[in-house]
C-alpha cells in the first residue's frame, strides 16, 4: 500500500500515479504487454507459436505505422532526438 496506493489489489489501473510516479497509460501498457506475453507462451506451448508470431508481426507493423503517422501529421517540425533513426 505504501508504494502503490490503497487500491493496488484491484489491479495496475488502480495504483496511485502520484505515489508510483508511473503514469496510468504507461502502467496500463505494461500490464497489457505482460498479458499478451502470457497468452503467447500458452500458444507456443500448444504448437501454434509460428503462425501466431507471423500474424502478430503484421499487426504490430500496421499499428506502429498508424501511431507514427498520427505523430508526424500533428507536428509542424519533427525535433531531433537520439532514437529518431528508429522511426
Amino acid at each position: 500500500k505504501k508504494y502503490l496506493g490503497k487500491d493496488y489489489r484491484k489491479g495496475v489501473t488502480h495504483c496511485d500515479e502520484h505515489i508510483t510516479h508511473v503514469p496510468l497509460i504507461r502502467a496500463k501498457f505494461r500490464a497489457e504487454h505482460l498479458a499478451i506475453e502470457h497468452m503467447l507462451c500458452h500458444l507456443i506451448a500448444a504448437g501454434k507459436g509460428k503462425a501466431v508470431l507471423e500474424e502478430m508481426k503484421v499487426q504490430f507493423g500496421l499499428a506502429r505505422d498508424a501511431h507514427r503517422n498520427v505523430l508526424f501529421e500533428n507536428m509542424d517540425e519533427v525535433p531531433h532526438f537520439p532514437e529518431q533513426s528508429q522511426l
